[in-house]
């Protein structure tokens, strides 16, 4: 009898332990789950410049007028040309430092190596708010070369969108990227299609 006794302690405490021994690896378990930060790994491959605005988003919500040939003839166009930028910020809440390749032709344009890995920050460059008599104006847009690339994504190129910010303002709004450096961690620094400081944004104000 006394023998029996002694077997069923050493078993409970057995059991006892094993089930300790357990819950401790599960709370260890659940301790290195909490330290592993998820690591997104995903690369953007750009092939062209309507590709950064289908990455970006495209801009949807311009309204701004594009004169004929023929309207561009007429009195009432009041031209303009601004050069640089107002201020520029990280698009649709991308963060910095995001893993780009480019395509061989695109890679050119830039002066990067095509199918390697670079971090890239995507920017939205934004000139002035411009005001207006929306009662007897209206903001044109004009072709503009030497701006960014085009946000609406329609033909790829160099352009601006131009958006209503009240009844009586409006902006323009261009992308812009800038290669930063490589997985190796060497400095490339190149913005495409321009440095923002040496945009220069057409435009126009037609007096109805």
């Amino acid at each position: 009898m006394k023998l029996q006794s002694i077997f069923f302690g050493v078993l409970l405490f057995s059991i006892f332990f094993t089930s300790c021994s357990n819950n401790d690896d599960v709370s260890s378990s659940d301790n290195m789950k909490k330290n592993i930060s998820v690591v997104d790994t995903s690369v953007v491959l750009i092939s062209s410049d309507a590709d950064i605005a289908k990455f970006m988003g495209l801009d949807k919500n311009s309204v701004y007028h594009t004169p004929s040939n023929a309207s561009l003839l007429r009195s009432g166009f009041v031209y303009n040309t601004y050069t640089g930028y107002s201020s520029y910020s990280i698009r649709n809440g991308y963060s910095a430092n995001y893993k780009t390749m480019f395509a061989t032709d695109f890679a050119k344009k830039i002066g990067v190596t095509p199918n390697t890995v670079y971090f890239v920050d995507f920017y939205a460059a934004k000139s002035p708010v411009y005001s207006y008599n929306s009662s007897t104006q209206f903001p044109v847009y004009i072709d503009s070369p030497y701006c960014g690339t085009k946000p609406d994504g329609t033909d790829g190129g160099r352009g601006y969108t131009m958006s209503i910010a009240s009844s009586t303002q409006f902006y323009m709004t261009t992308y812009v990227l800038l290669v930063k450096y490589n997985l190796s961690g060497q400095t490339i620094n190149k913005w495409y299609p321009a440095n923002p400081s040496t945009f220069v944004w057409n435009y126009a104000i037609y007096n109805m």
